[in-house]
């Protein structure tokens, strides 16, 4: 059996208990991902409440996108953190900012980094960072 690889990145709300789709594209992506695993195939689910200032969120698909560049690249997933940390400006010395404590600029210079060194290896991020 032959594992596949991807990445979903949907948004639900909370209607009556339950989650649902936030709109029909969502729900068609849905289908399209569950149909690409092959039977028995485990799935990591993050769920992420969206708060007012949006960093979690941004936070969340930042990390999507170092793990989809690590797995390009053939670094790892700290390796290419660093990459993105030093290319958006958030080391100094020795010492990198967390994303935990950046500010929304901060993240969105994280993000455009993260989507300039994806276009460097010719893999288009900007699809993480649409919703």
């Amino acid at each position: 059996m032959t594992q596949k690889k991807g990445v979903l990145n949907i948004k639900l709300t909370k209607q009556n208990g339950k989650l649902i789709h936030t709109d029909a594209s969502d729900t068609s992506l849905y289908k399209i991902f569950i149909e690409a695993l092959e039977e028995g195939q485990s799935v990591d689910v993050f769920f992420d409440a969206h708060v007012n200032n949006g960093t979690y969120a941004q936070i969340s698909k930042l990390k999507v996108s170092i793990r989809e560049l690590a797995t390009e690249s053939g670094h790892t997933f700290e390796e290419i953190q660093t990459l993105v940390k030093e290319k958006a400006g958030l080391c100094w010395e020795e010492h990198c900012k967390s994303f935990a404590v950046c500010s929304i600029d901060e993240l969105n210079l994280a993000i455009q980094a993260a989507i300039e060194i994806g276009d460097h290896l010719n893999l288009n991020l900007r699809q993480v960072f649409a919703k």
